[in-house]
């Protein structure tokens, strides 16, 4: 009876784990915003005095590398859903549910990307 129940914890452990690990489209979608937002905030606040010292542009080259990595992840989970899906694997509708935070969120991330662009600009120019 015993090794029954030690058998039954460690396969509900491992669906609890399992379950845990499946990626969420909402929250990452969510996490690119806010980075994007951070590193807007961040850049407005070192380029007040008009100059980005070594120091700055180092961490706003940290921030920026930060929201590309989020956003590789994204197009990973994207693809390898894709791969799930081609094999008959079961999926989670990731894509869709990536496109609906997109879509949900569409406003703030125009707002955002805009003000990035603009601001990896100036950056570009800074470091000629």
């Amino acid at each position: 009876m015993k090794k029954l129940i030690y058998i039954v914890v460690i396969g509900l452990s491992i669906l609890f784990m399992g379950s845990c690990k499946r990626p969420n489209a909402e929250k990452e979608t969510k996490n690119v915003v806010d980075k994007l937002e951070y590193f807007n905030k961040t850049f407005k606040k070192y380029y007040e005095d008009r100059v980005i010292s070594s120091k700055e542009y180092s961490e706003l080259k940290d921030i920026a590398n930060g929201y590309y990595e989020m956003m590789n992840k994204i197009n990973m989970n994207i693809q390898e859903e894709r791969k799930d899906a081609k094999e008959g694997k079961e999926i989670f509708n990731y894509e869709d549910k990536y496109k609906k935070s997109l879509s949900d969120l569409d406003q703030r991330i125009k707002e955002q990307t805009a003000i990035f662009e603009k601001n990896i600009r100036i950056l570009a120019q800074s470091k000629k």
